[in-house]
């Protein structure tokens, strides 16, 4: 296998724009399956793909209910039909 003259590593792939042999550390940008070397990174500029700003709404927290208790009827038992859910 070939090796880097730079780094002594083997040599994974070439740059995408100028065809240079490429190292794991003489790559300086990885799109998907594309690499590209130092100064060919730099000439390209920023990624093309930005990932989307989403703002949020802030969402107000929700506040269980307070059940109510069951009551005592006048015989003393529980009566709960006056229980909310």
């Amino acid at each position: 296998m070939d090796k880097c003259i730079k780094h002594t590593k083997e040599l994974v792939g070439g740059c995408m724009w100028c065809g240079k042999r490429l190292c794991e550390f003489c790559i300086a940008r990885k799109e998907g399956l594309k690499v590209y070397c130092e100064k060919c990174a730099q000439q390209l500029g920023p990624p093309r793909r930005s990932i989307p700003v989403v703002e949020t709404k802030p969402v107000a927290p929700v506040i269980p209910e307070r059940r109510s208790a069951p009551r005592i009827d006048k015989d003393g038992y529980f009566d709960f039909s006056t229980v909310r859910p």
